[in-house]
C-alpha cells in the first residue's frame, strides 16, 4: 500500500502528462492486503507534514488514475497459498490480481502484462519468431485496431 500511496502522491511520469498513456505499478508478494494505511505509518517514512489515513481501495483507486496497478502474489508459500490472502487481493484488484505459481515465473507474468496493456494501444504485427519459439513483432503506434492477446 505504501507503493501505491507514493505512485498517486509523489511521482509523475512524462508518458501520462505528455501523451496520457498510464505507466505500470507492479507489487509482488505474498502477504495479505491491509484494510489501511495510517498517517503515522506515513509520517514514519515519508517524515513530518499533512499526512491522513487512507483507506486502501481509496490508494488504488488514486494510484490507478496514471497507473495499471497490479499486485502478483507467489501461491507456493504458506501465506500466499491462502484462500484468504488471494481472496483479499481479488476483492481489491479484480483482474489486476495475478496467481503466480512459483517465483521464476514472475519476470515473464510482468512481460506479459506489460505486453498486452500496450497492445491496447499498438497495433502488433507478428514478422517472425526468434530462436527461442516466441514471436517477433513490428509495432505501429496509435493503430485503429484493437488487438487482445
Amino acid at each position: 500500500m505504501l507503493a501505491w500511496y507514493f505512485a498517486a502522491m509523489h511521482t509523475q511520469t512524462d508518458a501520462f502528462q505528455k501523451r496520457n498513456r498510464k505507466g505500470y505499478l507492479i507489487a509482488i508478494g505474498d502477504e495479505s492486503t491491509l484494510d489501511n494505511l495510517p498517517k503515522r505509518a506515513i509520517a514514519e517514512i515519508m517524515g513530518p507534514g499533512q499526512h491522513e489515513d487512507y483507506a486502501s481501495h481509496r490508494l488504488v483507486e488514486m494510484a490507478s488514475e496514471v497507473y495499471n496497478v497490479f499486485h502478483l502474489n507467489i501461491a507456493v508459500t504458506p501465506s500466499g497459498g491462502r484462500e484468504s490472502v488471494q481472496s483479499g487481493w481479488k476483492q481489491m484488484l479484480a483482474d489486476n490480481f495475478v496467481n503466480v505459481q512459483f517465483s521464476h515465473q514472475v519476470a515473464e507474468v510482468i512481460a506479459d502484462l506489460v505486453v498486452k496493456g500496450e497492445a491496447k494501444h499498438q497495433h502488433r504485427v507478428p514478422v517472425a519468431s526468434n530462436e527461442t519459439g516466441l514471436a517477433e513483432y513490428d509495432i505501429e503506434e496509435d493503430a485503429e485496431e484493437e488487438v487482445i492477446l
